[in-house]
Order: structure tokens, then C-alpha cells, then sequence
């Protein structure tokens, strides 16, 4: 079988992209592929399992693998055919817009406005140094942008794969359809990404079910007690 090359692979990022509506100008995926994996598809990172042209994690496939039938194996993602590379570009953008709406949702209660570079880089802050350690910094800044990421931990190891991939989009010209990110963005307000936050959402909501609970049936107590004197 003949080796499947760029071109070949651009234009399943493009049908990927199109079939899963995602927002992405191409050019991002290109330039996050070309970071990942320089067009090599099916590498694997010996240290972190990561896999394939979007060096998905292991974790990342048992999630997609939640909510998505037929199910794919990390060993799916470790080949060089057009299906294997399908399967690589197809949970490389689910776990990015996961990133995308995980990114907004952190972001939107705590600034004014998202505009779509400071949702690409910090997004992209998640995809590689993961959504944990990424908050652990954005936490300890006045106001969450890129900039000030940059000003107060400039020696982050993740900064330089964010630089690498926005210099090479936007040397690419990209058109942000800003309507439809917006739209998407928005679409699901609750975080994708399982972890802190939405527990924390969880037991409040919980919390307040009880608090009411207790009212109620103290006051039904009263009224009962008032009733039978």
C-alpha cells in the first residue's frame, strides 16, 4: 500500500471536520498535527502513550469511547491506513472541542468577552498540559488571558507548543467563522471534561435540594403540630 501522504491526510481533517460540525478554520488542524506529529501518523510517545497524528492520550480514548459507538482502540490509532488516520484525526477533534467548550466555559463567567484568539491559545494550554494544570494557573491570575499566562509562568514548558501552533494558523490565513463559533461554544453549558468544577457544581446544586428539603419539612411540621393543638 502506497504511504499516505499530506495531502491526502489534509483532506480527511477537512471531511472530519465537516462530518463532526466543528468550527475549526483547517488551518488550526494542520498546524496542531504539524506540531503533534509532524504528518507521521500512527507514532506513539514512548514516556506518555500518547498516539497518533493528534498524540491523543490513552484517557482521552476511554472517554471518547463514553459516549461513541463503535468504540476505538488505542491500537486502532497506531496505523498508517486511511482508516487508522481517520480514527486518529476523529478523536483528535473531539478532544479539542471538548477543549474548545471546556476553555469557554472556564473563561466566559470570569471575563467580558472570549475573543477567539484567547480561546484557541489557552484551549490549546489545555489540550497539551491538560485541563488540571492549566486552571491550576489560570487560578492564580486577576484576569485569566494568554498574556498574563505568559507574563507570570514564562518558563511553562507547555507556552512553546501554544506559540508554535497559532504562529503557524495564523501564517496560514484562517477564516474564524466567529457566528459559528460562538454558536458552538455555547451549545453545552457544562464543562465536557470531567473533574473539579463539576463535582463542585454537583454538591452545590445538592447542597441547596437539602437546604430547601430541611425548610419544608420543618414548616410542614409546624402547620401539622398547629393543626392537631
Amino acid at each position: 500500500m502506497a504511504e499516505i501522504g499530506q495531502v491526502q491526510i489534509e483532506k480527511i481533517v477537512d471531511e472530519e471536520i465537516e462530518a463532526g460540525a466543528y468550527p475549526f478554520p483547517r488551518e488550526l488542524i494542520h498546524s496542531l498535527i504539524r506540531v503533534e506529529s509532524t504528518w507521521k501518523p500512527g507514532i506513539v510517545n514512548p514516556k506518555s502513550g500518547a498516539t497518533g497524528l493528534m498524540q491523543v492520550m490513552p484517557v482521552v480514548v476511554d472517554d471518547y469511547n463514553k459516549s461513541h459507538s463503535p468504540k476505538i482502540s488505542m491500537a486502532e490509532l497506531k496505523g498508517t491506513s486511511p482508516e487508522s488516520i481517520r480514527k486518529q484525526i476523529k478523536v483528535g477533534l473531539w478532544i479539542l472541542g471538548a477543549f474548545w467548550r471546556g476553555t469557554y466555559n472556564y473563561l466566559q463567567p470570569r471575563t467580558a468577552t472570549v475573543p477567539v484568539d484567547e480561546l484557541v491559545k489557552i484551549a490549546d494550554l489545555f489540550y497539551v498540559a491538560g485541563p488540571g494544570a492549566t486552571r491550576k494557573k489560570l487560578a492564580q491570575l486577576s484576569t485569566p488571558t494568554y498574556a498574563a499566562v505568559v507574563a507570570k509562568f514564562p518558563d511553562w514548558v507547555a507556552l512553546p507548543h501554544t506559540e508554535k501552533v497559532w504562529k503557524w494558523t495564523d501564517g496560514l490565513s484562517p477564516v474564524w467563522n466567529l457566528t459559528a463559533i460562538d454558536d458552538w461554544v455555547k451549545r453545552d453549558s457544562k464543562p465536557l471534561i470531567a473533574g473539579f468544577d463539576g463535582h463542585l457544581g454537583g454538591f452545590i446544586v445538592g447542597a441547596i435540594v437539602l437546604v430547601l428539603g430541611y425548610f419544608f419539612l420543618v414548616g410542614k411540621k409546624k402547620v401539622t403540630d398547629e393543626t392537631t393543638t
